[in-house]
């Protein structure tokens, strides 16, 4: 499979090439806004980078879309928030203190990768997906692998 590539839309933000912010649900953001980033970054190459995967229902549009970008960032860099890596986001358009989400944080340790503990995403009002601490996470052409 091919490696996903992730294009450049605004402030360090990027999705994947093949979307548009009407119909992306994740993105990758990179830890600070840089003055010059890459038009384009490889899946391959966003764990050893400082930045997370962004998982929402719906990307904002417009102006919203800044305010979320800004929003998110400072939600993940929080320094209580060590390690996080990756962030779903119900309400992508709440601001202030409702601006809140579920995140992942990952040990890095020799190129390998490793959930730091259990993470409980909501599928349903009545069902979870739990992804055990400790699990590998590889990138796989297109795709990002859990591994017990």
């Amino acid at each position: 499979m091919a490696d996903l590539l992730f294009q450049h839309v605004s402030d360090s933000f990027y999705i994947p090439s093949d979307n548009t912010v009407a119909d992306a649900r994740c993105g990758f953001l990179l830890a600070t806004d840089q003055s010059d980033p890459p038009p384009s970054i490889p899946l391959s190459a966003t764990l050893g980078m400082a930045g997370f995967f962004v998982f929402v229902p719906a990307l904002p549009q417009g102006d919203a879309l800044t305010g979320f970008i800004a929003n998110a960032r400072a939600y993940l860099t929080d320094p209580s928030r060590q390690g996080v890596r990756f962030g779903w986001f119900a309400t992508p358009t709440a601001t202030g203190p409702d601006f809140t989400g579920i995140t992942m944080a990952l040990q890095e340790e020799g190129g390998r990768y490793e959930t730091a503990e259990a993470t409980f995403l909501p599928v349903t009002a009545s069902i979870q997906l739990r992804i055990n601490g400790g699990d590998t996470v590889t990138v796989d052409g297109g795709s990002l692998l859990l591994t017990p």
